[in-house]
């Protein structure tokens, strides 16, 4: 594989992850060296870093993350704002085991219910 596509599925892991990925994470999904995989992310870190777009890629403690630059945060929190949260069928027995543990027939509505989240407005 040539360097810009490694740079490129590196690219696609982190956008798509939405969560932190370590060095570890990276090199278990793209079997590069840790070495390699350093040296990709320094170079996308700094290429998306002098572009200055809408989005950057960081270094955080977990790991490597794509995210909105802060310059435009005041644009994010109005869509974030107006845009309805949505939570897995996972989260909503976490947030409510009594009520789905208790009625069998909650879960089966919940879990016909055309999707696999529900929208919490």
């Amino acid at each position: 594989m040539e360097k810009e596509q490694k740079r490129a599925l590196l690219e696609s892991v982190l956008f798509i992850s939405g969560t932190p990925l370590n060095l570890k994470d990276l090199q278990r999904i793209t079997e590069f060296s840790t070495g390699e995989i350093s040296f990709l992310i320094n170079e996308l870190i700094a290429e998306y870093r002098n572009r200055r777009g809408g989005i950057l890629l960081v270094e955080v403690a977990e790991g490597f993350q794509m995210v909105s630059n802060p310059e435009y945060s005041h644009w994010i929190k109005k869509l974030k704002a107006t845009t309805p949260q949505k939570l897995s069928i996972a989260a909503l027995e976490t947030l409510f085991p009594l009520w789905l543990t208790d009625s069998p027939s909650q879960r089966q509505s919940l879990n016909n219910s055309g999707g696999s989240t529900l929208t919490v407005l």
